[in-house]
């Protein structure tokens, strides 16, 4: 007698059955790695799906948990020896190196896109480097810190380390941190769009690159970026051509990648089509064979805006898909999320009122273990638009209000004021 085939589970499903203890999270992971896309029932269906509607068969969960607890054991030892690193370099009495060991366990952290895990560790290294005569490791915990809480949206709190950083290094003259501290506060003011004291701030970490080519190609292109957005063109054109040249020079090809998207942003914001494309692909050629899944992920957003602005839908929607899979292959939710509001949005362009089914999703992201406020605040504007287009006013104001106070709350209130502005125009209810 043959036995019944069982079909596979959904990963909403998988998920739902399994507690969120911290022993799980490894699996967890793998299966939203191991699912697979439902083979396309009908478009319909096909168009609002989301990972929590993909397949995974625990057979295959099985058959791929030994690699997946090899991987799982190797990042923890990274860790483990880093931390015993640490230890014995305070039994030598060489604090700096401890500080640096820890510094190095939480960039593991970052590699593996556990943020809030990597800010743990940065901070602990902090802790201990301020109470050195030593101030190399603490300018250098400062400045990992700072990074970390600007990618999870503490704006205000990565400026103060960034600040921090930026005195003490002046005060030992370290040429270079002097420079990647001044990076640091005029990428935080460019959050904010306060493009004046960006360009200041960037501008005067450039004498300080002590004639590293990659961190003054890191300067020239955030200082393309800042003229760029500000609406300088030409000038955004000259910066961004030496941050080339400069990454080139370095032989940093994530460098020379995120030039090359710089310039088919600005390209494709002067309506310049074939341009931008030419640049996106020069971009995906260069990246190609180098695995940085989050820089290809920005190249398909990137693609995707274009494709939409130049009236392809379904090209536009084939480029967050790709970047879909990668994301969900690894590991990466905060990308995840920024890629179902994009897919969100383009449903709304297209006045299909279903795509509402992405943000919540995205929402739902935003709602683990990794917490970012800035994104969730950015994910509720973005929802609140989609909901004011339909004519939902009500929860339109529901979702500006979410994103207002997480901005209260991180004390952005610039960012408060524009919100107040948007809801100032909403029809009373």
């Amino acid at each position: 007698m043959s036995r019944s085939v069982k079909p596979p589970m959904r990963v909403e499903q998988s998920l739902r059955l399994l507690p969120a203890v911290s022993e799980l999270a490894s699996l967890r992971a793998l299966i939203l790695m191991s699912s697979r896309a439902q083979q396309r029932e009908s478009w319909t269906v096909d168009r609002y799906s989301t990972v929590g509607k993909r397949l995974v068969e625990p057979a295959e969960l099985r058959a791929r948990l030994p690699a997946a607890l090899r991987q799982a054991s190797e990042h923890l030892a990274k860790l483990w020896r880093a931390a015993i690193d640490a230890l014995e370099a305070e039994q030598r009495n060489d604090f700096p190196k401890a500080v640096r060991s820890l510094l190095r366990a939480g960039c593991h952290e970052e590699e593996a896109g556990r943020f809030a895990e990597a800010r743990t560790w940065f901070a602990h290294a902090l802790g201990i480097a301020e109470e050195l005569r030593e101030r190399g490791p603490e300018i250098e915990a400062l400045r990992h810190l700072g990074d970390t809480e600007n990618t999870l949206g503490y704006l205000e709190r990565a400026g103060r380390h960034f600040q921090r950083s930026f005195a003490l290094a002046e005060a030992e003259l370290e040429q270079p941190s002097i420079a990647l501290a001044c990076l640091g506060l005029g990428t935080v003011a460019a959050a904010r769009l306060q493009w004046v004291g960006a360009e200041s701030w960037v501008n005067r970490g450039v004498p300080h690159t002590g004639g590293d080519r990659r961190l003054a190609g890191s300067l020239s292109l955030a200082l393309g970026e800042i003229a760029r957005d500000s609406g300088s063109s030409q000038l955004a054109q000259q910066r961004l051509e030496s941050a080339l040249d400069s990454f080139t020079d370095a032989g940093d090809t994530h460098g020379a990648v995120r030039t090359w998207r710089a310039r088919g942003l600005l390209a494709a914001r002067d309506g310049q089509t074939a341009e931008a494309l030419a640049s996106y692909t020069q971009a995906l050629q260069q990246l190609n064979g180098h695995g940085n899944a989050s820089l290809e992920i920005m190249l398909r957003m990137s693609r995707s805006e274009l494709f939409l602005q130049a009236g392809r839908p379904p090209d536009a929607e084939d480029e967050l898909r790709r970047g879909e899979e990668l994301a969900i292959a690894n590991q990466l939710p905060y990308s995840l999320a920024r890629l179902y509001v994009e897919l969100g949005k383009l449903h709304g362009l297209q006045r299909d009122e279903y795509g509402f089914v992405f943000f919540e999703k995205a929402l739902e992201l935003c709602g683990g273990p990794e917490q970012a406020p800035g994104l969730t605040a950015d994910v509720c504007l973005a929802y609140a638009r989609f909901r004011r287009g339909f004519g939902q006013i009500q929860d339109a104001r529901t979702y500006f209000e979410t994103a207002r106070n997480v901005h209260e709350e991180l004390g952005e209130h610039q960012a408060v004021e524009r919100i107040d502005a948007e809801m100032a125009l909403l029809p009373a209810a």
